[in-house]
């Protein structure tokens, strides 16, 4: 029993070792074929392709809005005033609705102080002599302004009519046939180119009068507007 069991363990060794020999011996050779991977060029991150975009076309910029002209002062029309009123744009009073003071305006002395109108020093004032004395001289400066419209008006239209009937009534009127007849009807004619030239003449004279006391008045004002005790508006 004991030969043969070493009869069998020799020949298992021998074998392992025949099997073991054979394994060291032989050259080991791969056989493994490389996969052949498609290559792919660079792309961009987004997915959308990256082409030239057209540039933006410039827009002017929106100018922003300008603050609207201020209106020009019209005198005591833009003001609530009582039936107490006179004077234009430049000089002028009006009462005050329900209270015993008065509005007075006219021009600014120096720069402008801060105000509604353009060029114009508005004011709230009390009676006072020196608003009275205000007073009588734009109330005087009304009168001169009419006298001075209405005189060069009506004085240049009388003036006018009368150049025209004197060219077109003389022959009518003086000549009879070819000759010069100083008749009733001629003299009549001089008479009424002498009035017409009269009146035109003493219209345009008041026009010439009203002008010069305009001037006058206009000129000695600011002297009395900064002179009246007041309060801004």
């Amino acid at each position: 029993m004991a030969a043969t069991r070493f009869v069998r363990t020799t020949v298992r060794r021998a074998t392992i070792l025949v099997v073991l020999f054979s394994l060291t011996s032989c050259a080991f050779e791969p056989s493994i074929t490389p996969i052949a991977w498609p290559t792919v060029g660079q792309q961009p991150l987004s997915g959308t392709p990256l082409v030239p975009q057209p540039s933006p076309i410039p827009i002017a910029p929106t100018p922003s809005p300008q603050p609207p002209e201020p209106e020009p002062f019209h005198g005591w029309e833009d003001l609530d005033c009582g039936a107490l009123r006179g004077g234009d744009d430049r000089f002028g009073y009006c009462g005050i609705p329900g209270t015993d003071t008065y509005y007075v305006w006219g021009p600014c002395q120096g720069p402008c102080p801060e105000g509604s109108y353009p060029g114009v020093e508005l004011w709230v004032v009390s009676d006072s002599t020196d608003l009275r004395d205000y007073m009588m001289l734009v109330d005087q400066r009304d009168d001169a302004r009419e006298d001075r419209n209405q005189g060069l008006l009506a004085g240049g239209f009388v003036g006018g009519l009368d150049i025209l009937g004197a060219v077109i009534g003389f022959a009518p009127a003086c000549i009879v046939g070819t000759t010069f007849t100083l008749g009733t009807s001629c003299i009549g004619y001089f008479a009424l180119v002498g009035a017409a030239t009269t009146g035109a003449g003493i219209e345009i004279a008041r026009g010439i009068h009203g002008m010069g006391e305009f001037n006058r008045l206009t000129d000695a004002l600011p002297g009395y507007f900064f002179g009246i005790p007041h309060e801004a508006p």
